[in-house]
C-alpha cells in the first residue's frame, strides 16, 4: 500500500473515522473515571486498534458474511454493456477520464505530504528545543531513576530519563521540591514520553483530523493524573499538594513532547485529585467498546471498496510494486476447454502480483471478445460461472479457479420492447439484430447487435439494454432455452 494509491487514502479515511468514534466514546463514558491507568491503555490501545481495523475489517467481515465470490456474468454483464457512440470524436475524449483520476490522486498526495511534512517540522523543532535546553542546563543529580537538571527556559518538565527543574523550583521548600521531583519521576518510571512520541507520529499522519489532537490532550491529562496520584500519596493532607500545584502554575506552555509540572491544566488536576474514586461497577462500561469496535469495522467495510474474504490478499496484478506474488494458478471443473486455453485468455500468469478485484475483472471482462467469460458465453454457456479461492503460502499466494460450465443455452425468442409502450420501433430495429430464434446463445452476437441498434438512428443510443430470461425446462433431458429482450426508446 503506497502513498500514491487510493487504497492508502481509503485506509486513512477509515482509520480517521475510527479515531473519531474512539474520541466520542472516551469523552462521553471514560474521561471522568479515576481509573487513570486503565484510561491510559484505552487511549493507547484504542488508537492502535483504530489504525488496524481498516486492515483487518475485510477478514472480519469476510468471516461473518462469507461469499462464494462468483464472477457476476449473468445477467449483469449483458445489461450493463456500454453503448458505443456514433461520434467519432468520442475516442479522443475518452482518454481524459483515465488521466484525470491520476491527476487528482497526485494532487491529493502532494497536499497530504505537505501536511505531514509541516507536522514533522513542528516535532523536530520541539526536539531541537529539548537539545538546546539540555546543552544549557546544569546537572543537579544523577540516579537510577532519572537525571535531574536545572534550566531557566521553561517550567519544570521531564522527557525520557531526564527531569528539567526550573530555577523557580529551587526556591521551594525541601518537601515541596521533593513532591515536584516525585511527580516527574512518575512520568519517567511509567514511560509517558513513549506515549507522547507515539501520538506525535499519529498526529503527523492524521494532521487533518482535529480529534487526534484531542485524544493526545486527553492522554496528557491522564499522564498528569497518574503522576499527581503518585506524588500526592506522600502528603498526609491533599491540600498541601494542591497548594503546590497553584504555586507552580505559571501558565507558561511547556514543550510539545515533554511533561510540564506547572501547566495550564492544573485546575482540572486539582478537581481530579478531589474527585471520589470511581465505583468498581462503572467498569461494565468497558463493554461499550464492543459496539464501538463494531461501528469502526462497519465504517471501514463501507470505505473499503475492495473488501475481500479472509485469506484473500489485496494488491495489484502484474506491474505493481506491492502485494503477494502468484506462485500457482490451478483450474478445476473445466471440461470443454483445457487449462492451457484458459491460462492464455486470463492474461495473468505465475509471477505476477495479485489483486482479487482486478483478477476477477480479467476473468469476466478481459478484452471484450477475448476473455474466459467470452470463450464460454460465445459457445452457448450462458450459465457458466467461476469461483476464485486463494491460499497464502508464505509471502506468495496460490490461486484455484473452480469452473462451473453448466449446459449450453439456445435462443427461443428475440423480443423487442419499447420503453413507454408501443411497438412502432420493432420493425425498424429488428433488421439490425443479428441474434435469431433457434440459434445457440452467443455473447458476441448480442454485443454487435446492441451496437448496431444503438447506431441505427431509430433509437436513443443510451437506452439500448439486453435482458436474458431463462425458460423453464419441460423435462430433465430437454434443451435449455432463453428468451432475449432488447429494450429500446425513441430518440
Amino acid at each position: 500500500m503506497t502513498l500514491h494509491n487510493p487504497a492508502f487514502f481509503s485506509w486513512l479515511l477509515a482509520a480517521s473515522l475510527s479515531l473519531v468514534i474512539l474520541w466520542v466514546v472516551f469523552t462521553c463514558f471514560f474521561r471522568q473515571w479515576t481509573f487513570f491507568a486503565l484510561n491510559r491503555w484505552i487511549l493507547i490501545g484504542g488508537t492502535c486498534l483504530c489504525l488496524s481495523v481498516p486492515l483487518l475489517s475485510p477478514y472480519i467481515t469476510g468471516t461473518l458474511f462469507p461469499s462464494k465470490s462468483v464472477v457476476p456474468n449473468f445477467p449483469l454483464t449483458l445489461s450493463s454493456l456500454h453503448v458505443l457512440q456514433t461520434d467519432v470524436n468520442q475516442s479522443v475524449e475518452t482518454a481524459t477520464p483515465t488521466e484525470r483520476p491520476n491527476s487528482i490522486w497526485l494532487w491529493a498526495t502532494l497536499l497530504y505530504g505537505a501536511g505531514v511534512a509541516l507536522m514533522a517540522a513542528r516535532s523536530w523543532r520541539a526536539v531541537a528545543q529539548l537539545k538546546s535546553i539540555r546543552s544549557g542546563a546544569r546537572l543537579l543529580s544523577s540516579g537510577s531513576i532519572a537525571n535531574v537538571w536545572v534550566q531557566n527556559q521553561l517550567p519544570t518538565f521531564s522527557f525520557g530519563r531526564n527531569i528539567f527543574l526550573s530555577t523557580h523550583a529551587l526556591s521551594l521548600s525541601p518537601g515541596q521540591l521533593a513532591s515536584v521531583q516525585r511527580h516527574e519521576e512518575a512520568h519517567v518510571l511509567q514511560k509517558h514520553s513513549v506515549d507522547n512520541i507515539f501520538f506525535e507520529v499519529v498526529s503527523a499522519v492524521f494532521w487533518f483530523n482535529p480529534f487526534v489532537r484531542k485524544l493526545a490532550r486527553h492522554l496528557r491529562d491522564v499522564h498528569e493524573f497518574l503522576a499527581d496520584l503518585s506524588a500526592a500519596g506522600e502528603h498526609p493532607h491533599i491540600t498541601e499538594y494542591q497548594e503546590l500545584l497553584v504555586a507552580m502554575a505559571t501558565g507558561t506552555p511547556g514543550n510539545r513532547v515533554g511533561h510540564s509540572f506547572s501547566d495550564s491544566q492544573f485546575y482540572r488536576r486539582i478537581v481530579m485529585l478531589n474527585k471520589p474514586k470511581t465505583n468498581a461497577m462503572e467498569s461494565v462500561k468497558l463493554f461499550l467498546l464492543v459496539p464501538a469496535c463494531a461501528a469502526a469495522i462497519f465504517l471501514s467495510a463501507c470505505v473499503d471498496a475492495d473488501r475481500n474474504v479472509p485469506g484473500n490478499p489485496q494488491s495489484v496484478v502484474a506491474g505493481s510494486n506491492s502485494g503477494p506474488v502468484i506462485s500457482k494458478i490451478t483450474w478445476t471443473g473445466n471440461k470443454v476447454h483445457s487449462s492451457a486455453e484458459l491460462d492464455a485468455l486470463l492474461g495473468v500468469k505465475v509471477g505476477d502480483r495479485y489483486d482479487r478485484k482486478i483478477f476477477e475483472e480479467m476473468l469476466s471482462r478481459g478484452t471484450q471478445n477475448n476473455s474466459v467469460l467470452s470463450l464460454y458465453m460465445n459457445d452457448g454457456y450462458l450459465f457458466f460461472y467461476t469461483e476464485v479461492n486463494e491460499k497464502p503460502v508464505g509471502e506468495k499466494v496460490e490461486i484455484t479457479i473452480k469452473v462451473s460450465e453448466q449446459e449450453q443455452a439456445w435462443i427461443r425468442n428475440v423480443i423487442i420492447t419499447e420503453k413507454g409502450g408501443g411497438n412502432t420501433l420493432s420493425k425498424h430495429v429488428r433488421p439490425f439484430v443479428d441474434v435469431k430464434n433457434g440459434q445457440l446463445f452467443n455473447r458476441s452476437l448480442l454485443i454487435s447487435s446492441q451496437e448496431k441498434v444503438a447506431k441505427s438512428g431509430f433509437v436513443n443510443p443510451d437506452s439500448v439494454m439486453i435482458n436474458p430470461y431463462p425458460v423453464s425446462k419441460t423435462s430433465a433431458n430437454a434443451s435449455q432455452y432463453v428468451d432475449i429482450e432488447f429494450v429500446v426508446q425513441k430518440p
